[in-house]
């Protein structure tokens, strides 16, 4: 996305040097979506 590790490593550390992160661990709903489009698409064609 900026086109260097670098600079990108630094505007990440300037952006959250005071925040804190929160971990969230559990199944993803984007993933989970994009599973359930695929088996509907290969059962459609197959």
């Amino acid at each position: 996305m900026f086109g260097d590790e670098v600079l990108a490593t630094a505007i990440l550390d300037r952006l959250l040097h005071h925040c804190e992160v929160i971990a969230i661990n559990g199944p993803s709903y984007r993933l989970k979506n994009r599973l359930t489009a695929v088996q509907t698409t290969i059962a459609a064609t197959g």
